[in-house]
């Protein structure tokens, strides 16, 4: 099963630290990155009403981007997303 996501785009979205640079690599990178026309390619893989939600698609090649670029882990990865959220 997959839900759309409606998150805003990257220039719209305000974090509780406020707005994104516009100038930071990783702002830079997703602006990039055709998010909804992929999404849609991937929401299309799952069924329409079975089955445990996946993830949003933003956060499934997010996740896949870091790991590309930093080298990092899937393991490492996770712990640092998760610090991330716990603070």
């Amino acid at each position: 099963m997959y839900r759309t996501d409606n998150q805003s785009s990257i220039a719209e979205f305000i974090s509780p630290f406020g707005k994104l640079n516009p100038n930071n690599h990783w702002v830079k990178i997703a602006e990039m990155i055709p998010l909804r026309k992929l999404e849609s390619k991937y929401a299309a893989m799952f069924s329409e009403d079975t089955g445990a939600p996946a993830l949003p698609f933003r956060m499934a090649m997010g996740t896949l981007i870091l790991k590309q670029m930093t080298g990092n882990s899937a393991t490492l990865l996770h712990h640092h997303v998760k610090l991330a959220y716990t603070l």
